[in-house]
């Protein structure tokens, strides 16, 4: 369920992206790797707090059968995210009380540097949606374009804040009928490979 504030500059695409991760991941995942997972949820909450040990961001990549798009929604501490974005566009940025449409700019612009997408070994466009900044955390929101072709294998290449932190650390849920898989990758590895 979206919380309560909307979604900062959304468009209006019906894409609505539920905040309890944990519940959304999906039943056949064993029971290590869904430990897993609520374990790093558990830390990156725990750890939201200033002056957090950990560089973590989840990320959940679900088909939505109704629209026929990949739906993307991505967790990172958010004084992280604003502190790398403005170390690399060279700006004055507050994602928390800022300009939305400053933000937005430079947000889709950083994730398309920073998150690629391939379907069956073929490039696919990700456009961004917009954010949310919800206590410590922001969310981004993307989605692919529509899906004309069966879903065999989906290459992830994300290294947001990479270059900013070197302890920073992806979990990527993915999820559709015939793929269901979480991964967990360390910087500098960036590249994450789901399928059938």
């Amino acid at each position: 369920m979206i919380p309560s504030r909307k979604i900062k500059n959304v468009l209006a695409t019906g894409f609505k992206p539920k905040v309890k991760r944990v519940k959304c991941v999906i039943k056949h995942i064993t029971n290590i790797k869904l430990q897993v997972y609520a374990l790093s949820l558990i830390i990156l909450v725990v750890s939201g707090f200033s002056n957090h040990p950990y560089y973590m961001g989840v990320t959940e990549i679900k088909h939505n059968a109704n629209s026929q798009k990949l739906e993307i929604s991505i967790k990172l501490f958010a004084n992280d995210l604003e502190l790398a974005l403005k170390k690399e566009f060279h700006k004055s940025l507050d994602l928390f009380n800022g300009s939305v449409d400053n933000n937005n700019a430079i947000l889709n612009t950083w994730c398309n540097r920073h998150y690629n997408l391939k379907i069956n070994s073929k490039p696919y466009t990700v456009i961004y949606l917009g954010y949310e900044i919800q206590e410590e955390v922001c969310w981004l929101f993307l989605e692919t374009q529509l899906l004309t072709t069966e879903i065999k294998q989906v290459d992830v290449m994300q290294d947001m804040l990479y270059m900013h932190f070197k302890d920073q650390m992806h979990i990527v849920s993915f999820a559709m009928q015939n793929i269901s898989d979480i991964q967990k990758k360390i910087n500098p590895k960036s590249d994450f490979c789901f399928k059938n």
